[in-house]
């Protein structure tokens, strides 16, 4: 046992008292894995090795893998070798995608680690937007309120959903390379805006834990950005979902919606479990420590899919495209840049 002394402060006073820790030795590391895989996007693996919690004083990128044989093969016959495209980043170099439905196995030998194996599945999700309705008309510096009606087909069987709002935001960087808000209406726009909501939809939680923990006290108010339900009430049946949205910060942009409906897998699901529960208990400083599940065999982290329903609506109910309305950071220009144009564009017109 190696002897570890921590400093801690206590009160106002100022003054220190050390704790006297034992810490195990002979430590073995093992591969983590991190890969929350989607069908939007291409096959992704990030490995790193994991460490003692006191551990030297060590920068996180000295932990990352980057040499490693990784595959991941599906049941209907897909396989592939991904490829390190750095920083203990593994991805597709065909172009490859999750299927929903299907289940994967991801296998990964990296040199003096014990070789690791996971399997999980991409859950599929089939909703809709029935409409969206103004009740409440936005005046002055009042964001208006919407309800917004969704249907959830789900199949027989335990599904676990979550729902998450957010509107678009002109934007721009500031002098300190920070992203900002823009009074340019021709900048870029990003998801600035988080959309308060509530719902009609009783089993609706705060956090994923909240969901399965019917011991856990909950008061029904608004929800902030995201909430996580499982379909417990309405189990192989269609649902309607209705939810009133207003915005926390209302901007000059018309409110322009984006409302993902994800459903995800139960290794996915378990692991952000523990890691709220985790987090909501002090981490490691916990009076009553809370294990992070993994579903990766003689290894840590987790190898789970989610899938989703995405719905652009704007506040008449008319869909839109991030291409027209040039959303994303790669078009963000500096602010100083936007005003100097509009300054030039005043002079001249």
């Amino acid at each position: 046992m190696r002897r570890l002394f921590v400093w801690m402060l206590l009160g106002a006073a100022g003054c220190t008292t050390p704790i006297e820790l034992d810490v195990p030795g002979g430590y073995e590391p093992r591969l983590a894995v991190d890969s929350k895989f989607t069908p939007d996007s291409l096959w992704s693996v990030r490995l790193s090795q994991s460490a003692p919690y006191f551990s030297d004083l060590v920068p996180p990128e000295a932990y990352l893998v980057t040499e490693a044989a990784v595959v991941v093969a599906g049941e209907d016959g897909f396989r592939e070798a991904l490829v390190h495209v750095g920083e203990g980043d593994f991805r597709s170099a065909l172009g490859s995608r999750p299927v929903p439905e299907v289940r994967y196995t991801l296998t990964a030998n990296a040199p003096g680690l014990p070789p690791v194996r996971a399997s999980s599945i991409v859950p599929a999700v089939d909703a809709a937007l029935i409409d969206i309705e103004e009740i409440v008309a936005p005046a002055d510096h009042d964001p208006g309120a919407y309800v917004i009606r969704l249907n959830l087909h789900d199949a027989p069987g335990p599904h676990r959903y979550s729902v998450k709002m957010d509107m678009l935001d002109w934007v721009c960087y500031d002098e300190r390379g920070f992203l900002s808000t823009s009074e340019n209406t021709d900048s870029a726009t990003w998801y600035r805006n988080l959309v308060l909501f509530t719902s009609d939809l009783p089993s609706m939680r705060d956090y994923v834990f909240q969901v399965a923990d019917a011991s856990e006290p909950f008061v029904p108010e608004q929800f902030y950005g995201e909430a996580y339900f499982s379909d417990d009430l309405f189990d192989g049946e269609t649902l309607e979902i209705a939810l009133e949205a207003t915005s926390e910060n209302p901007t000059a942009l018309s409110p322009h919606f984006r409302i993902l409906l994800r459903s995800w897998s139960d290794a996915l699901w378990r692991h952000e479990e523990s890691v709220d529960r985790y987090y909501l208990n002090e981490g490691p400083f916990s009076e009553r420590p809370v294990f992070v599940y993994s579903n990766v065999e003689d290894g840590l982290g987790v190898f789970g899919g989610w899938s989703q329903a995405a719905f652009y609506v704007d506040a008449e109910g008319n869909a839109w495209t991030e291409e027209d309305l040039k959303t994303g950071l790669s078009y963000a220009r500096p602010c100083a840049e936007e005003m100097e144009e509009a300054e030039e564009t005043d002079e001249t017109g």
